[in-house]
């Protein structure tokens, strides 16, 4: 923490509040430091300014009124990447307390807002195609590997190799596995050891040698001969990693920062679907289960899985078999890092760089899509989930003629399996399947909000009707619509935007300052925690197709009635999940 901090000791208010900010605002990742210390400073100057050039000297938050807050403004007017810096200016403030009327609305454009790119079905098929074909590759490879493991030799003239042994791939996996050694060591830190006999001649020897194949950035399969090109028999890199992410995104609709978060294990990425999907009894299906946090409260903790998306356990592109497979990819890797974690601990007068890779290993050792890099030996996609999705990712995205922005893959509905059923693969959990009795009683005690507040909920509902209901989604029809009821500026481009989408599947206007009768347990300038949209909020809206979603979803829950009958639901929170989809339903349809 001390790092990012230093060079603003000068400044008294972020000084004063460092430990809050660097909680709220550096705590995730490295990465997510990184690219914020240069926003940090921009806000430093800011003060600095007003202190030098103005003589006005902020002390602590009692020094600001909204004249000064928002002179942040006017000081990142015309300075690059406007928007952004005062996103952070913003953040900033509410981390250190600032009173949520002193906070000013960014009024610059941000690039996250543009209009979407839809996708047609013909973009579609040859993007799943490409990826198909990536993912065979990696797939494929796997399997080579098993095959020579038992078929490889020593190549060493010294222990009987001949002419052109180190020419064949085989005998490289047997050097690597029998005499190297398949860890998390560098290179560098082998040949410094002077641990393996003859280390320079072994590498030189298999600079010949025919490494994994792997995809290149234009698509063609390529093979890399040299110690790194072994490594990727055993260990994946990101490239390797990326066709797998990029299937599933499209799949299933759920975004990257959702699915780079995963952890491994089955238990922590799919539970038992309880219906029959098809005529078929081969056919087996799962929900996967993954946790979206922007736009859920934060005290939310105890809800379990906020997004399930159905998949079949059969076709082997499908978001089980995927995942499944990746846990395969990356076992070897995962088994390494928990011996270089042991070997870390084993040590009592660590460096600081044996701390901080440490550190990084309990962070991600049980993250689902780890790989391995060049420089830093490990890393995981979890890393990048609240920051800018990584290179691999984007060359992935670009070798499927898609554009590098991932928010553009919300377009793209595949439906394949479930086509005739009307079941694609895009199911979001609106309504969550709770487990607890606690969470059971808090939503049969929203049944008396529901009846107090039925008319909001009705007047709501009638301003998202003409939204709903549009059958041709335009993003500036849906903007001028949004005008029409009064959202300008801040309030607007949140409503646009889909991070500020909550559990019940609307988007928010004021995410950050939540109506009175609507804002309880929530502090200023926090994200709304309570999220009671349903109950009329005057922020919500639901637009696209959050009444197909929801029909859905009453169809899904009473097929489960039917199925378990009534002993099992007595004391369940189903009931409840039931009547609200039809108090939904029924307010959507009285005001159509």
């Amino acid at each position: 923490m001390e790092h990012v901090f230093s060079k603003v000791k000068d400044v008294p208010l972020i000084w004063e509040y460092r430990q809050r900010i660097w909680e709220h605002l550096f705590s995730m990742s490295d990465g997510t430091t990184k690219s914020r210390i240069p926003k940090l400073k921009v806000v430093a100057d800011f003060f600095r300014n007003l202190r030098d050039h103005h003589h006005i000297d902020i002390l602590s938050i009692a020094d600001l009124d909204l004249a000064i807050t928002t002179s942040f403004l006017q000081y990142v007017e015309k300075q690059k990447q406007n928007s952004s810096k005062t996103d952070f200016y913003r953040n900033l403030l509410r981390a250190i307390g600032i009173p949520s009327e002193l906070v000013p609305l960014n009024p610059f454009p941000r690039q996250r807002v543009s209009d979407p790119v839809l996708y047609n079905d013909q973009q579609t098929r040859a993007a799943v195609k490409t990826l198909k074909r990536e993912c065979e590759v990696v797939m494929k490879r796997v399997k080579t590997l098993q095959s020579m493991l038992s078929t490889g030799k020593d190549p060493r003239r010294e222990h009987g190799g001949k002419k052109g042994d180190w020419k064949r791939p085989e005998n490289g996996v047997f050097i690597a596995t029998q005499v190297v050694g398949v860890s998390l060591i560098s290179w560098d830190d082998m040949n410094a050891s002077n641990d393996i006999p003859g280390f320079r001649s072994i590498m030189h020897g298999l600079n010949e040698c025919p490494g994994a194949p792997y995809l290149s950035h234009d698509g063609s399969v390529s093979i890399e001969n040299g110690w790194t090109g072994q490594i990727r028999w055993f260990h994946p890199f990101a490239d390797d990693i990326a066709p797998f992410v990029v299937l599933t995104m499209i799949r299933t609709g759920v975004n990257f920062s959702a699915i780079a978060k995963v952890k491994s294990g089955k238990a922590n990425w799919s539970e038992p679907y309880p219906f029959t999907v098809g005529g078929s009894p081969a056919d087996q299906y799962v929900f996967m289960l993954f946790e979206k946090v922007r736009g859920t409260p934060s005290d939310d903790d105890n809800e379990g899985p906020n997004i399930r998306v159905v998949s079949s356990t059969r076709p082997y592109s499908h978001p089980y078999r995927v995942f499944d497979f990746v846990e395969q990819l990356t076992a070897p890797l995962r088994a390494e890092m928990r011996n270089e974690l042991a070997r870390l601990k084993a040590i009592n007068d660590r460096s600081e760089k044996e701390q901080q890779r440490l550190l990084k290993l309990e962070r991600i050792k049980d993250d689902l899509f780890i790989y391995r890099t060049k420089s830093t030996g490990f890393g995981s996609l979890a890393d990048h989930a609240d920051i800018s999705s990584p290179l691999a990712i984007k060359k992935c995205l670009l070798r499927c003629k898609l554009e590098t922005n991932i928010r553009h893959l919300r377009s793209l509905k595949i439906n394949f399996a479930y086509t005739e059923s009307s079941n694609n693969l895009f199911v979001s959990q609106l309504l969550a399947h709770h487990r607890t009795a606690s969470t059971s009683l808090f939503y049969i005690r929203r049944r008396a909000t529901l009846e107090r507040h039925y008319q909001l909920f009705q007047n709501i509902f009638a301003l998202s009707i003409s939204l709903i209901n549009s059958d041709k989604f335009t993003h500036e029809a849906l903007r001028v619509t949004l005008e029409a009821q009064g959202f300008i500026g801040e309030t607007l481009d949140n409503l646009m935007n889909p991070e500020f989408r909550t559990r019940w599947g609307n988007s928010c206007a004021t995410p950050y300052n939540p109506p009175a009768g609507f804002s309880q347990g929530t502090e200023p300038g926090e994200m709304c925690r309570v999220q009671n949209c349903i109950d009329g909020c005057p922020s919500a809206r639901w637009i696209y197709d959050a009444v197909s979603i929801v029909e859905k979803q009453h169809a899904t829950l009473c097929a489960r009635r039917e199925k378990i009958g009534l002993i099992s639901i007595q004391g369940s929170s189903l009931p409840s999940q039931i009547e609200r989809c039809e108090t939904l339903l029924n307010a959507w349809r009285s005001v159509a």
